[in-house]
């Protein structure tokens, strides 16, 4: 087994893959990665979503923001809004984006709400070029929700193009598993246990298949106190405030891990019941979906097929 890793998208990447035939190297990936950064990062002022976020009406993208933004507006459409790739606005007035987090919220809070609207962004694609229209000078887009996971399938798709056919790809959490690990199993995947106080490595399940696109959301890591109030990073578009969830955490399985990682986080918007209703309702969804109840860490399964094997195992 050959294991490559280093650091992209504001987290960390992994990459296992089995293989006596192939050799996969590093600075290829992080060739990848740096273009993904150059066209997706919202902390690069000069990618291509920092100039499109600074463009009143529109401006030609890259292919990669054009699939990105793409599968965006689609998965905005099927969520009926509790995805919304236009809310960056509201992430970085709660200190969740590149702006520096305030003592206090800005008072234009509710001004940059009303920015906030995916049917504001069109795209229009032509003769081989792709451009994002602007209903709302002021709408600005941040891709952070899907991002990952579009990574972690580009990379799947250069192993793939490689011969290689046993691997695990992963980057902040989401991934994507084929085939057999070193010793001829199916990858494990290790679900973490939803709590501010529990290890990265603290598992309360393990999943296993010969091929998963998997992707993870929680409050539980990313949050702040302000006084006796609770900022967490997921905000509801619809309200534009933080949400008030009592799902804990959510694991999605898709078909891509594009679409596992934004499905994850409208599920968070959404809460328990709703997603639960929304995910029986998409046979291409699948979804284990934590929560507490009477101060016991509960879980439901809600046709995730691959093997729940016990904590531990």
């Amino acid at each position: 087994k050959v294991i490559l890793d280093g650091s992209t998208m504001g987290t960390s990447y992994s990459l296992s893959y089995v293989s006596d035939s192939v050799s996969i190297d590093k600075k290829s990936i992080d060739s990848i990665l740096y273009e993904l950064n150059q066209s997706l990062s919202t902390y690069i002022d000069s990618s291509t979503i920092s100039r499109a976020n600074r463009s009143a009406d529109s401006i030609e993208i890259d292919p990669h923001l054009c699939r990105v933004l793409n599968r965006a507006i689609s998965i905005s459409e099927l969520t009926k809004g509790a995805f919304d790739f236009s809310i960056l606005p509201l992430v970085n007035a709660y200190g969740f984006g590149a702006e520096e987090r305030k003592d206090h919220l800005p008072s234009e809070l509710a001004k940059r709400h009303k920015s906030v609207g995916y049917s504001n962004i069109k795209l229009s694609c032509f003769d081989g070029s792709c451009y994002m229209i602007k209903a709302n000078k002021s709408t600005q887009i941040d891709l952070s929700a899907i991002a990952k996971g579009y990574g972690v399938d580009v990379l799947s798709s250069y192993l793939d193009d490689k011969g290689v056919s046993d691997y695990l790809v992963e980057i902040g959490g989401e991934l994507n598993s084929k085939g057999a690990n070193e010793i001829g199993q199916h990858w494990r995947i290790g679900i973490t246990k939803p709590d501010t106080s529990a290890g990265l490595k603290e598992y309360v399940m393990v999943l296993s298949d010969d091929s998963l696109s998997l992707a993870t959301s929680g409050n539980y890591r990313n949050y702040y106190w302000k006084g006796d109030e609770l900022y967490v990073h997921t905000i509801d578009p619809k309200t534009g405030k933080p949400v008030s969830s009592d799902l804990l955490s959510i694991t999605i399985q898709a078909s891509d891990c594009m679409t596992a990682d934004a499905v994850a986080t409208a599920c968070m918007v959404m809460g328990k019941d709703s997603s639960i209703n929304f995910l029986k309702q998409n046979d291409d969804l699948s979804g284990i979906l934590f929560y507490k109840e009477n101060d016991s860490l509960k879980h439901i399964n809600v046709g995730l097929k691959a093997r729940l094997a016990p904590k531990g195992s």
